[in-house]
């Protein structure tokens, strides 16, 4: 075996030592790097380095890494690469409100990309009874909003606050949702204490009791 092909294996190993990560992530060869960026097991500290890489295959090996950190998946979500952001826009696996936020790209492939994932990722969930109408129409008004202007304003998160809480039932997608935006940073500071509040306000009975256990 070559010492490429040796270190190419030794760059996917869950076994491999951070040192040696971090060692393979310095070299000159791409492969190699972008092998280091979609391990599992890289270090956080090494992803957020690799996220900044000259090369636009590790940059998306990365943001393809479940590993990756929410505030590095953001960054790359505005990566000035479009094969990044597109490559992001296809992933079923990112959180909405960062395949929100790809929907709104000024790129129409990398906008539409995300537009059919979100689709996707609805029908699923509804085969699994995880999706009700409210939280469907809930999340494409989000998508409005954020599409519009850019970030989710105090009047946007009153009117989305309103048609949640309107059937009185604050669905586990809606939650999600929620969640996920004060997360990815798509809320001014008014909007962010209005989520907030109605995260801490309807709060699952089920964590309530665990709290007081």
């Amino acid at each position: 075996m070559n010492t490429i092909s040796e270190h190419y294996l030794q760059a996917g190993r869950s076994s491999t030592s951070h040192k040696t990560l971090a060692s393979l992530a310095q070299g000159a060869c791409e492969t190699l790097r972008a092998r280091v960026a979609e391990n599992k097991s890289t270090p956080v500290r090494l992803l957020k380095i690799l996220s900044r890489d000259a090369c636009r295959d590790v940059r998306i090996s990365v943001a393809s890494n479940p590993a990756t950190p929410t505030s590095v998946l953001c960054a790359l979500a505005t990566d000035n690469n479009p094969d990044v952001r597109f490559s992001m826009a296809e992933n079923h696996n990112l959180s909405t409100a960062i395949l929100i936020r790809l929907a709104a790209d000024e790129n129409p492939y990398v906008a539409l990309r995300a537009e059919r994932t979100l689709e996707t990722n609805d029908r699923i969930e509804k085969n699994k009874g995880e999706l009700n109408m409210s939280a469907s129409t809930i999340e494409r008004t989000f998508r409005r909003m954020l599409h519009k202007n850019g970030r989710l304003n105090k009047n946007d998160a009153s009117e989305l606050r309103k048609m949640i809480l309107a059937d009185g039932y604050f669905s586990k997608s809606e939650r999600k949702l929620v969640s996920q935006s004060i997360e990815n940073d798509l809320l001014d500071d008014p909007a962010s204490e209005i989520f907030l509040d109605l995260l801490l306000q309807n709060c699952p009975k089920q964590s309530h009791d665990q709290a007081i256990a």
